[in-house]
């Protein structure tokens, strides 16, 4: 039986064959609201990113969703992974990036953090093995931040993504 963390605060008993998709289930329901706090009310799509993803229907559902010219053009949308999820997610934003470039300035925003799983040596209670497992968040815009009402990502840990 393994224990989760995050930030140092217990989150829940993993079974030893755990899913990946209860750990992507939890960043949803529970590290998404930590790390955005009130900015998480600005965000209009959450999707997370596995290996098992089809990259090319994964960038046609990233172009759909900033193509709809509703509010002015303006999207906010959350896509995050973690462990071996997390090349999946990063190719997936490479090539959508380069096919957007000539229509539509997006921001990216990233956060790397981690769960910490920790387990007990088989045989051994006082023994305990950690393991970090990393989570990558990334925040793409088309919003300038400029205004009061804007997302104020950089306060939460968040830094801009380079062009």
């Amino acid at each position: 039986m393994s224990k989760l963390y995050y930030n140092n605060q217990f989150i829940t008993d993993l079974i030893p064959n755990y899913n990946n998709n209860e750990c992507l289930n939890l960043i949803e329901n529970l590290i998404l609201d930590q790390v955005l706090l009130n900015e998480k009310k600005k965000i209009e799509k959450s999707i997370k990113i596995t290996k098992n993803d089809n990259i090319k229907k994964s960038i046609d559902r990233l172009l759909k969703l900033f193509s709809n010219d509703t509010d002015g053009g303006k999207r906010t949308i959350c896509l995050y992974s973690l462990g071996n999820n997390l090349q999946k997610l990063l190719t997936i934003l490479q090539i959508f990036k380069k096919i957007q470039k000539n229509t539509v300035k997006i921001i990216q925003y990233n956060k790397l953090t981690s769960f910490n799983q920790v387990t007990n040596k088989k045989g051994n209670e006082l023994l305990e093995s950690k393991k970090f497992i990393p989570i990558l968040i990334v925040i793409l815009t088309t919003e300038k931040i400029t205004d009061n009402n804007s997302l104020n990502l950089e306060s939460l840990g968040f830094t801009r993504q380079l062009d």
